[in-house]
C-alpha cells in the first residue's frame, strides 16, 4: 500500500480480491427490518469511494481495515434507516457528538422551572458524554436513544454481547459519577 491516496489499479485490484467477501459479509449483516431500505450493494459502493479518499499511511492491514470500513458504513446505513422510519428529516445522525443523546432531554418541556433544568441537565451530560470514549458514547446512544437492545447494540458494534453490556454499564457508572445526582436518575439505568 501507499503513504497516501490509493491509485486507480491498487483499487481495483483490492476490488477484484475483496469485493465476493466483503458483499457477504455486509448481505449477512443487514437487520431484517432494514432489508427492504439498505442494500449491500450501496453499502459497498460506500465502502470503496472511502477506500479511494483515505489516506493509506494509516492502513495496517488492508484487508481488516476494509471490513472495518464496511461495518462503518453499514453502521452509518442502519442509522440513516432508523431516522427515516422515524420520520426524522436528518439523512444521518453523527455518533461522535452527544446532540442526538440530548435531543430527548428537549422534548416537552412543561415549565418555565422545567426547561431551566433541563437544560441545566442538557449541558451537564453534553459535557459528561464528552469525556466518555467514542465507543462507549455509541453504545449508550444505541441502547438508550435508538433504543437497541444490548444484543443489538453489540451486532452493531461488532462486538460481544457481554462487552456491549459492560460498556453500556460502564458508561453510565461514568455518567453518574459525573453528573449531578438529580439528572441521572432521567437516564433510567
Amino acid at each position: 500500500m501507499s503513504a497516501s491516496r490509493p491509485d486507480q489499479a491498487t483499487v481495483e485490484e483490492l476490488l477484484v480480491q475483496f469485493a465476493p467477501a466483503l458483499h457477504r459479509f455486509v448481505d449477512a449483516r443487514i437487520p431484517a427490518r432494514f432489508r427492504g431500505q439498505i442494500a449491500a450493494e450501496d453499502v459497498l459502493q460506500e465502502t470503496w469511494l472511502s477506500v479511494f479518499r483515505t489516506d493509506w499511511s494509516v492502513v495496517d492491514s488492508a484487508e481488516a481495515w476494509l471490513f472495518s470500513v464496511a461495518r462503518r458504513r453499514l453502521e452509518d446505513a442502519c442509522r440513516r434507516a432508523r431516522a427515516q422510519k422515524r420520520g426524522g428529516d436528518e439523512a444521518f445522525v453523527d455518533v461522535s457528538h452527544s446532540q442526538s443523546l440530548l435531543a430527548a432531554l428537549h422534548e416537552q418541556p412543561r415549565s418555565p422551572s422545567q426547561q431551566v433544568i433541563t437544560a441545566e441537565i442538557a449541558a451537564s451530560l453534553r459535557e459528561a458524554l464528552e469525556t466518555l470514549d467514542q465507543r462507549t458514547r455509541l453504545a449508550l446512544q444505541l441502547h438508550y436513544h435508538e433504543g437497541l437492545t444490548r444484543e443489538a447494540v453489540a451486532e452493531a458494534l461488532g462486538i460481544p454481547v457481554a462487552t456491549a453490556s459492560s460498556l453500556i454499564f460502564r458508561g453510565v457508572r461514568q455518567l453518574r459519577e459525573l453528573i449531578p445526582n438529580r439528572s441521572t436518575r432521567r437516564l433510567g439505568a
